[in-house]
């Protein structure tokens, strides 16, 4: 998958299998189906590519249901875009979380920026 996208980083994680497998185990009985929501929860996708050697663009999704409480729910989509930069003070990260209500302020309230830089040992 890496290799089809040209992508440096690829990562998908899920718990389809496992909540597939409880489901129609002896352990789950008795109680109601389970939803396509409840399958797909927790669901994250990950990946990255290094622009040059000192540029990574990132971009992440994780499906979760809107309320853990009541089973089938609806599910969320939440989204990360992000850049980062070596300096020569550190590490420059910068991010947007965009929610439905970002449009109103043009995603400014959901960008961060962060500095970070490492000691030697």
């Amino acid at each position: 998958m890496r290799q089809a996208l040209g992508l440096d980083i690829f990562s998908l994680r899920s718990q389809v299998v496992q909540r597939w497998l409880l489901d129609i185990s002896s352990l789950d009985r008795g109680t109601e189906p389970t939803g396509l929501g409840s399958y797909l929860d927790e669901t994250s996708l990950f990946a990255g590519k290094y622009l040059d050697e000192r540029t990574f663009l990132y971009a992440s999704l994780s499906l979760r249901e809107e309320d853990p409480l009541v089973p089938s729910g609806p599910l969320l989509l939440d989204s990360e875009v992000g850049v980062e930069f070596d300096t020569p003070f550190g590490t420059l990260l910068w991010s947007v979380t965009p929610t439905s209500k970002s449009l109103e302020n043009l995603y400014i309230s959901d960008q961060s920026l962060s500095l970070s830089w490492r000691l030697p040992l």
